[in-house]
């Protein structure tokens, strides 16, 4: 009995200090929104719920692991710079370098997508602790948005102070790209079905509208892509974890840019100030720089969202809440109800019902 006792008070004081650290992580501080950090205490907080585990302890061994990436990546990212050229291009080595760190030595590898109806009980709790941040770094596997909010904040802490910070988004998985950019090969279409890129995208403009309209589906077949600012091009590249590290490299969309700058100032002053800079440099008027530019790979933007610290630990409930659904255990079931309890008092605003519930099912 004492031991249930220890178990219910620990699932109710992580509970609540799970809801309390992701609301404190949102309240705004520069208009930014984006996720400056404070998703390790809402994680730590919300793995202490789903495995039992001491807060401090996943928050002490995130805040290392992150703290190594990011210091092992700038090392290789400055040699690399001043081999080739000058410290003020480091920027440019930093994906390659972080991406060499995460997937090369720390050896995190992305695990399949998708939980289809059949799929076994193992099957379905593997995808589950995938889901979490710190089992990721453990088993070296991760989902998706596991691994995008691992390359989101290696980078975020590898930045420049000039630049803006990296931003995760979610798009959904069949928003296949219509081309790869890389600084090699520049850009290259993915499918020869379109005939032309022109083509690809007036496709994919149509598509955007129906995938707009069933994007409250499935949230764990979303693709999960961090947008890192190019100084190169001075405009912001697409960096896709789970696809070969961030080996693989997509353009932003006039459309992508547009809401990238909508909803993040930072993102708005740098770009601006880049617009500023390619005006100086040419001759050339807006108009037509815009119309003699070739048309950029893009992910459909109608259906994209950028995520801040509370859109992340909302879709990673949603995650494992559907998760816990398809593993149709008494305990998996349990653990669902629980993280929809979590979900509820995120997006009501409201902690004593949810706390309430977890009293009844514990």
């Amino acid at each position: 009995m004492l031991g249930a006792l220890g178990a219910l008070e620990h699932d109710l004081v992580s509970a609540a200090n799970f809801v309390e650290s992701t609301k404190r992580a949102v309240e705004p501080t520069n208009g930014a929104g984006a996720l400056d950090g404070e998703f390790v205490g809402s994680h730590a907080a919300l793995a202490a719920v789903v495995d039992g585990v001491e807060r401090a302890r996943v928050e002490r061994e995130l805040e290392s692991k992150l703290a190594e990436a990011a210091a092992k990546a700038m090392r290789a990212a400055e040699e690399a710079g001043s081999i080739s050229r000058p410290a003020s291009s480091l920027p440019d080595y930093l994906p390659t370098a972080v991406s060499d760190v995460l997937f090369g030595e720390f050896g995190l590898r992305a695990l399949p997508p998708g939980v289809a109806p059949g799929r076994t009980v193992e099957e379905c709790l593997a995808h589950t602790r995938a889901a979490m941040v710190h089992r990721a770094f453990e088993t070296q596997q991760g989902s998706g948005l596991a691994l995008g909010l691992i390359l989101c904040d290696v980078l975020a802490r590898c930045a420049p102070p000039q630049l803006p910070p990296p931003r995760l988004l979610a798009v959904p998985r069949s928003s296949r790209p219509l081309a790869t950019y890389t600084r090699a090969d520049g850009v290259r279409p993915t499918s020869e079905v379109h005939g032309t890129v022109h083509a690809a995208l007036a496709a994919a403009r149509d598509l955007a509208k129906e995938e707009a309209d069933a994007a409250e589906g499935s949230w764990w077949d979303r693709r999960f892509l961090v947008a890192w600012a190019d100084t190169t091009r001075g405009s912001a590249v697409l960096l896709d974890p789970s696809a070969a590290g961030v080996r693989t490299q997509l353009a932003c969309s006039p459309e992508l840019l547009d809401e990238l700058r909508r909803t993040d100032g930072a993102w708005e002053a740098w770009l601006g100030s880049a617009d500023r800079e390619r005006l100086r440099r040419s001759t050339i008027s807006r108009a037509q720089r815009t119309r003699s530019h070739a048309p950029s790979p893009w992910e459909v933007p109608a259906a994209a969202i950028f995520l801040d610290d509370r859109g992340v630990m909302e879709v990673l409930l949603r995650q494992l809440t559907e998760l816990y659904d398809a593993a149709g255990t008494p305990d998996a079931l349990r653990m669902s109800h629980r993280c929809a309890a979590l979900l509820t008092a995120l997006r009501n605003g409201e902690e004593e019902r949810p706390i309430d519930e977890l009293v009844d099912l514990a």
